[in-house]
């Protein structure tokens, strides 16, 4: 069976050893349960996840990115970028701060 061309594939470009990225992998995993068109990749922020980036194709990628390079790595790839962590507000990027309470 094919991927469906409704299907929306978003990389989650994240260090789960980070700060904070076991509580935001939750909410995403939760908001791509409501979204059936959704197919989630995960992706380290280093090496060799993000060198898989380009051939996996994204239509939109999550973030959690703690340096500029990191933020400009994933923007590089042409496809719309939310960065998670908010720590670098980049100009032209949308960002998101979470809700860390519980």
């Amino acid at each position: 069976m094919g991927v469906s061309t409704s299907t929306r594939r978003i990389a989650v470009v994240m260090e789960p050893w980070r700060h904070n990225a076991a509580q935001a992998s939750e909410g995403i995993r939760a908001f791509a349960c409501q979204r059936p068109d959704w197919v989630l990749s995960l992706h380290g922020m280093g090496g060799p996840g993000r060198a898989s980036l380009p051939a996996w194709r994204p239509d939109g990628i999550l973030t959690q990115a703690y340096t500029p390079v990191e933020l400009d790595t994933v923007a590089a790839l042409g496809c719309p970028v939310v960065d998670i962590g908010a720590a670098y507000r980049a100009k032209g990027l949308h960002w998101h701060l979470g809700d860390d309470r519980r």
